[in-house]
Formats: structure tokens, sequence, C-alpha cells
């Protein structure tokens, strides 16, 4: 991808300004591209955003561990690694996988038979995959279910617009430490962060401490997430804030 578009380097030098929806994507830019300082004063960080869907909600936590994770049916979503976690767990779970596969229907239909045979015999695993869903249908989900936290195991990222929605609804975030995750989900604050490459124990681990967690602990990592929506990802603000941007060039 480097070399596909020609005269990159005229272009970088005419340009007045270099936009980057995350400090990852703009620092890997600059990296491959050996940025000078001068460069660099072009580059900008514009954050994208989710619009307001709700206000914050606090939601007592049960005796069930209620998860949401969202994502396409491929490899590099390690969709397979929930479950082998899931499958190490022993206290009631109900868990919801929102997403196709965009590759191959045969995929989809291999992680639901994959499920099957590590999580079929467990009594107190309550599962489901939604296959295709729209946004209008994701956010009905989110409004109308008490869902505790939000996974993601993904092995690479870019800023993912899943966990920006589900903070949106007050939903903290388990996040894998790669991309622009660390940028959304500061640990402890909004959720937890787990390494780049976590094996099912790890995943577990994280999963069990939240369960753990005090009702008021609980309490201060949805209003934790909702409000890095609100000061970070909100995107009426953003929007703003890159039109006003670019307007300056023009004075």
């Amino acid at each position: 991808t480097v070399k596909y578009h020609a005269f990159r380097a005229f272009i970088l030098r005419q340009l007045d300004k270099l936009y980057f929806i995350s400090e990852d994507a703009k620092e890997y830019f600059a990296r491959v591209h050996a940025f000078t300082a001068e460069q660099m004063q072009k580059a900008k960080v514009s954050r994208i955003g989710i619009e307001p869907n709700a206000q914050f909600t606090d939601k007592q936590p049960t005796a069930v561990l209620r998860i949401i994770s969202v994502g396409y049916i491929q490899k590099l979503k390690r969709v397979d690694l929930i479950i082998d976690a899931l499958a190490l767990m022993d206290r009631n779970i109900e868990w919801v996988h929102v997403g196709h596969s965009n590759h191959n229907e045969k995929d989809f239909v291999a992680i639901q038979q994959y499920a099957v045979s590590q999580l079929g015999n467990k009594q107190n695993i309550a599962y489901r995959f939604t296959g295709k869903t729209s946004k209008e249908e994701l956010f009905g989900m989110y409004a109308a279910n008490p869902f505790d936290v939000f996974l993601n195991v993904s092995e690479t990222e870019g800023i993912p617009v899943s966990m920006m929605e589900a903070m949106s609804y007050s939903v903290p975030v388990i996040g894998t430490l790669v991309g622009g995750v660390g940028e959304i989900v500061t640990d402890g604050v909004n959720g937890f962060l787990l390494s780049a490459y976590p094996d099912k124990h790890e995943v577990k681990k994280a999963l069990e401490k939240f369960a753990l967690l005090s009702p008021e602990t609980r309490s201060l990592l949805r209003k934790g997430a909702f409000d890095t929506w609100n000061t970070k990802y909100n995107a009426q603000v953003n929007n703003q804030w890159f039109v006003a941007d670019v307007m300056q060039l023009f004075q």
C-alpha cells in the first residue's frame, strides 16, 4: 500500500493540512513516510464519532453477566477465542454476538457449529448470533437490553466505531491493545485492556474481574464509558470542530 499512490511525496509537500481519525493512524503514517518536523505541523487528529443516541443510563448488576460483541465473522476478529474463554467460566452468562461473515456464508455456519461444540453442554451459558444486523437494530438492542460489557478480542483494529457505539449507550468495553483501541479504552476508567494477543485464560480473567466488581465500581465504569463518548467521540461536536478547523485555512 505504501507504493500504491503515484506522486505521494509531491502530494504530501503540497498539502496544507493532513487529518487523521486517530493518534495511532497519525503516528503510523508519519513513521512510514518519515515525516519531517515541518510535515508534522500539518498533521492533525480529527476524531470521528457517533451521533447522540441516548443519555447516560446506569443499570444494576444481576447474577447474570450480559456480554455483547460486534464484528464480522472472520479470523482476525477471533470470535472463536470468546467462545473458548466462555467455555472456561462457571458463572451465569448471556452472550450476544452481532455480525455476519463478510467473506463466506460457511464462516458464519462454522462459528455457530463451534459454539455448539464448546458451549452446548454448559447450562450456565446462553448465547446467540444475530447475523446481519442493521445499525438501527443494533442501537435498538442497546436501548432495550441491559448489557454489562462489550467484548472485543480482535488481533487488529483501526479506531473501532463499534466501541464508540457501545460507550454511547453507557456500556464499558474490554478490548485488546491494538491499533487505536488504547485511545478509546482507559483501563479501569471505562473498561479493561487486554494484551494484543490474549489467550482464552486472559480473556476469562478479565471477564471474571469485571463480574466481581462492586455495583458502585460498575456504575463508575458505565459513567466513564458514556463520558468517553461524549467528550471524545460525539459526532456533533467533532464534526463542528473539523469544519471550523478547515475553514481557518481560508482566512
